[in-house]
């Protein structure tokens, strides 16, 4: 596999660019710059001379040398990959297609699976993936991990449309590609599986941590200048993606579904091998609303719809309001504020409405906790997780955690009698909500749940040749519980497993557990031990999120910033996993020491602030509802 310049990597011949602002284009010499595209013509020996390429960007071009046989699926997508997923990649183009959006491009589009590749990579013609985004084994995938490898496929199958066919004019407007390759991804799946409730997930994966995210004042609008090329690699983050297509989906809601789709459609025929700003959005969708002329597309009578009006709050500010409703006799009272995670870190510049004075009152919010126990939801479960797992980070380090634990053991132990332990004959709803029951009931010492996953790790530990008789469902849950739990031979069993498989989903099981055990010793040796290329910063942050592992990593990040840095791609996730629990005075100023320490933080400057930030609300909200939560905890039956 070559892909522009010749950086190697210890596979065959696998060479790679690293994903950063400024390189030097060795195979491909061109300008980083989205406006700037051009025919490119490359001499590279093969059997078949193929026809020369379309207008397109330089810095994305690929060249893929290789004997690895091809599986035909159709005339829309040839997929380049021994196991191919369940899902049909000739499937996931068609809702584009079918949109309209566009002719098909290519006479082909390949899709190939590389080790030792980070991310994906939406090249013309050819996006590569890491392998175990490009397949499962129906059968012994987990629906989650099935649900991952489709919305992968299908984001990067979006960026031959947003990105490829219409890129950026510039930087600033990076939102446009990524936002809209996330949420068209999960528009494509909507029309493949729509059983899997696709759009609703959305919500929880996306618009939820969308919001987490930009709840700080270190949070930045979608739009934001972009004059320095180190400035770029910290604007690939959840502000971009998420909640840039968050206030997509947004838009489509307040437009309809057809005045959406046709003005994408004008968009991308007014734009196409060219560029595009977020005005030109504007002005398409504003367009094709007033051809409309439908009435629920006017807030005013007679009135167009100011699609550039309303959009630019979104876009062009930071952070979002939140809207209360109270009951007043027979009516309602609303009010609005913006929304922070700490309400005393003010910035009056960047937002208008007052804030800091309607905040739902913690007696609700641990109220609506008592009730989990009894939802039979999958989704409003999940919602949950994410303000429980703040919480329980918050209290980590404290003496009423063990309370807390007791409380959710209940919480979850209960839904998980009634769900039980067996899959068979259930829907796919309800096998990811007793997953998700399965796996918190675990974590919070339900000791029904842990006799559960030890027996069924060693009855895997004992089974002959390569058979599991694990659910697949349940094996991240039995993997790290057992590993947990148990000592070294499971460890090692574990371990051995990550190195061994032949599965990219089990790979990732078996090293997922690895980061749980709770021997000192053993984690050491996984946080120093060779890990493939592509999972050195993916077990940094599994380590981190273990109570036992934290302080290692964050040890090792600040004893090890230069060889970090020059081994991954970016450490902003990491810098975000490993600070996420941090709430004392002393957390801070560990990171104020390590950041004024160093010289060469580049693109990363941006994470320990925000780290910086966060810890310093975290610090509020424990000052604030510490002693709230202990009494709460002391007074429930």
């Amino acid at each position: 596999m070559i892909s522009n310049t010749f950086v190697a990597y210890d596979y065959l011949q696998i060479v790679k660019q690293p994903n950063t602002a400024v390189i030097d284009k060795g195979e491909n010499p061109c300008l980083k710059q989205p406006n700037m595209a051009a025919t490119d013509k490359g001499n590279i020996s093969r059997i078949k001379q193929p026809d020369m390429a379309a207008i397109q960007k330089g810095d994305i071009s690929s060249i893929k040398l290789s004997n690895m046989e091809a599986i035909e699926k159709g005339d829309i997508a040839r997929i380049k990959q021994p196991n191919m997923a369940n899902i049909d990649k000739k499937d996931i183009p068609r809702p584009f297609l079918e949109r309209r959006l566009v002719c098909i491009l290519f006479t082909f589009q390949d899709i190939i699976g590389v080790p030792d590749f980070k991310g994906s990579m939406e090249n013309w013609g050819l996006i590569i993936q890491r392998e175990e985004a490009m397949s499962f084994t129906p059968q012994e995938t987990a629906e989650g991990f099935k649900e991952y490898v489709t919305m992968i496929l299908s984001r990067e199958l979006a960026h031959v449309w947003f990105g490829n066919l219409v890129s950026q004019s510039w930087w600033d407007d990076l939102w446009l590609i990524e936002g809209f390759a996330n949420y068209m991804a999960f528009v494509a799946m909507n029309s493949v599986v729509p059983s899997w409730l696709p759009l609703d997930d959305f919500v929880i994966k996306n618009v939820q941590r969308a919001l987490a995210f930009d709840g700080l004042i270190s949070s930045h609008p979608v739009h934001v200048p972009v004059s320095n090329p180190d400035e770029l690699d910290e604007k690939f983050d959840s502000i971009s993606f998420r909640k840039g297509g968050s206030i997509l989906r947004m838009l489509q809601f307040i437009l309809g579904d057809a005045t959406f789709q046709k003005g994408l459609q004008r968009l991308i025929r007014e734009r196409e091998y060219g560029v595009m700003a977020h005005d030109d959005l504007w002005a398409a969708l504003r367009t094709q609303s007033i051809i409309d002329g439908n009435s629920y597309q006017r807030y005013k009578e007679y009135e167009p719809l100011d699609v550039k009006g309303i959009m630019e709050t979104w876009t062009l500010q930071m952070n979002y309001p939140t809207v209360f409703m109270e009951r007043k006799g027979y009516g309602m009272r609303l009010s609005q504020s913006r929304y922070l995670l700490d309400k005393t870190a003010t910035d009056p510049g960047q937002y208008a409405s007052p804030f800091g004075s309607g905040d739902l009152s913690k007696k609700i919010a641990l109220q609506t906790l008592e009730y989990l126990s009894m939802e039979d939801s999958y989704f409003p479960f999940y919602a949950a997780l994410t303000e429980i797992t703040y919480v329980r980070n918050m209290l980590e380090r404290t003496d009423i955690y063990d309370d807390l634990v007791a409380f959710l053991s209940k919480t979850f132990s209960s839904p998980l009698i009634k769900l039980g332990y067996s899959n068979t004959g259930s829907g796919r709803l309800e096998i990811l909500l007793r997953e998700l029951v399965l796996r918190e009931a675990c974590r919070y010492g339900d000791q029904n749940c842990i006799n559960f996953s030890i027996n069924s790790f060693q009855n895997l530990m004992t089974s002959p040749g390569n058979t599991n008789p694990i659910d697949a469902e349940f094996r991240s849950i039995v993997y790290y519980t057992a590993v947990q739990y148990g000592g070294v031979t499971e460890w090692e069993y574990a371990y051995r497993g990550y190195t061994t498989s032949n599965s990219g989903s089990e790979r990732l099981l078996f090293l997922y557990s690895c980061a749980y055990t709770r021997n000192v010793t053993i984690l050491n040796r996984i946080l120093t031990d060779a890990v493939r290329k592509q999972d050195g910063e993916r077990i940094l942050r599994y380590v981190s999120r273990n109570p036992i592992g934290n302080p290692l990593v964050w040890n090792l990040i600040t004893s090890n910033w230069d060889v970090l840095i020059t081994r991954f791609v970016s450490v902003n996730y990491l810098i975000a996993d490993v600070t996420a629990k941090f709430n004392t005075e002393a957390d801070i100023q560990s990171i104020q020491a390590f950041k004024d320490s160093q010289q060469n933080l580049g693109a990363s400057t941006a994470a320990f602030d925000r780290a910086i930030e966060t810890t310093r609300a975290n610090i509020k909200w424990m000052n604030s509802n510490f002693q709230v939560i202990k009494d709460w905890l002391k007074n429930l039956p």
